[in-house]
């Protein structure tokens, strides 16, 4: 069951980050974000009435908290880099922050085999090779591949704190993280009068909507997952989802990558799953 919510979770992100990457090539990136973040803070505020659903002080707000915050600093560069650059370079990118929890149970004393090592080599060699086209061709590229790579630290910390959090209360852990997302990204769609001139027709909205459940439904499942097994593990299974976000991608907007990115590609990916053999 801890391999299948994971695994679920890839699936989700790597869904809902295709429908992001497509709302923040419509919209400002912060009136993107908005949408689905108010989406989910309605969801589990409405939770909040479910009978034998409750939520304390504890450590685990702390945790949600800061996965909340640094995760939507990743987010905005996730879409920012979404907006300006192929979808199948900054998917495989942005996971390669899996490595993040990976280092923090090395800090802590935790065993890593020889193969997880060997993984994260091996991934931050295709992140050099799906980069190294696009850092040769101009400032955009660059730009993207920067972004990209904030949106990776962003997500590992999420992976990290919200791993921490979740065995002590999951929902509280959601509603922290969700919550100070919305408190970050709502200032900052105001102070830069992205909401003025917005057209929201029913497409945008639907789709909206669909990416902040989708979003919440992967943090469940990841979380459901994180409280039954080791952090690293869950979180390298939970970050495959580039695998879903490439593929509709380029069956979707037809996008096509050289073959050095190709190489790049499968080699983040193969590191990203090397790291939890």
């Amino acid at each position: 069951m801890t391999a299948f919510l994971a695994l679920l979770a890839s699936v989700l992100w790597g869904a809902t980050d295709y429908g992001g990457g497509t709302l923040s090539r419509r919209l400002p990136v912060t009136v993107a974000l908005l949408g689905s973040q108010v989406t989910a803070v309605v969801v589990l505020g409405v939770g909040l009435g479910v009978p034998g659903v409750h939520v304390g002080f504890g450590g685990y707000l702390v945790y949600g908290a800061l996965a909340g915050l640094l995760g939507m600093l990743g987010l905005f560069a996730f879409y920012q880099a979404m907006a300006t650059g192929p979808m199948s370079v900054v998917a495989p990118v942005s996971a390669c922050g899996t490595a993040i929890p990976v280092v923090y149970g090395l800090l802590r004393g935790e065993h890593v085999m020889p193969v997880q090592g060997l993984g994260i080599a091996v991934a931050f060699v295709g992140v050099i090779l799906v980069s190294g086209p696009e850092l040769h061709g101009g400032a955009g590229g660059r730009r993207t591949v920067l972004l990209s790579l904030g949106a990776a630290a962003g997500f590992g910390s999420v992976f990290l704190f919200s791993g921490l959090g979740a065995p002590h209360g999951v929902y509280g852990t959601m509603l922290a993280e969700q919550f100070v997302g919305l408190l970050l990204v709502l200032p900052g769609a105001w102070a830069r009068r992205d909401l003025r001139g917005i057209t929201w027709d029913r497409r945008t909205v639907a789709l909206s909507v669909l990416v902040g459940f989708g979003d919440l439904a992967a943090i469940a499942s990841y979380l459901g997952a994180a409280r039954g097994s080791h952090l690293a593990v869950v979180s390298v299974l939970s970050s495959l989802y580039p695998v879903v976000t490439t593929l509709l991608a380029r069956y979707l907007l037809a996008e096509r990558l050289r073959s050095i990115q190709n190489a790049g590609v499968v080699a983040a990916l193969a590191g990203i799953v090397l790291i939890n053999l």
